[in-house]
């Protein structure tokens, strides 16, 4: 809330690893935004989506009608920093074909501030069935990792759309991700994957 408030940002450090010259850099990233008051909204064409849900940013939410209120204040990116926004969608026929959401991003430049009026920026772009993977499989790496992090998080959460999912189903998208990647990151996730899935088996009740 704090960070929120004063458009900061806060980190989790586990051991004295964590504070190494990576650290060093995503610090020095945020002294230096690149996009402030960054929103992003996105419209599902009902045709096209039967329905859908976004995956965390529970905190983050803002109502249709602020996303263009440039009083409502959100969050910032700094300097070689992403963010990721990830949506379980559900078709409303497999055989869709044309745009199946408008994706919308909101900014105004940092440089700019304190010289007037904010020089906010509005990009939008069509998101149609052709750009979608047929598989998880043919997805990019990012996107294979991303995902099983999400559902990792909605399993260790208790979550209702992951009652059918189980930390068997993460491993294997998450080494196949982390094989491509080669990424210390990655590497580290499927350390705790594999973890959690030894702990969840030791602790669970003998049924006889």
């Amino acid at each position: 809330a704090l960070t929120r408030k004063g458009d900061g940002r806060y980190y989790l450090l586990d051991s004295l690893e964590d504070t190494d010259d990576g650290f060093a850099r995503q610090i020095a990233g945020a002294l230096r935004p690149s996009a402030k008051n960054v929103k992003v909204q996105i419209e599902f064409n009902p045709k096209r989506v039967g329905r859908y849900k976004l995956l965390g940013f529970e905190k983050h939410r803002l109502e249709p009608e602020d996303f263009r209120n440039d009083k409502v204040d959100a969050g910032e990116i700094g300097a070689g920093h992403e963010v990721t926004a990830l949506y379980e969608v559900k078709l409303a026929d497999e055989k869709t074909r044309g745009t199946i959401a408008t994706v919308r991003f909101r900014y105004a430049r940092p440089e700019n501030e304190g010289s007037g009026a904010p020089d906010v920026r509005e990009i939008a772009k069509g998101f149609r069935a052709r750009d979608m993977s047929s598989r998880l499989e043919r997805a990019s790496a990012h996107f294979r990792l991303d995902a099983a992090v999400a559902e990792f998080a909605e399993i260790l959460r208790g979550s209702y759309w992951a009652k059918e999912s189980s930390l068997t189903d993460v491993l294997p998208v998450a080494r196949s991700a982390a094989r491509d990647l080669r990424t210390e990151a990655a590497d580290e996730f499927v350390h705790l994957v594999e973890k959690a899935s030894q702990l969840s088996t030791t602790s669970a009740p003998d049924e006889r």
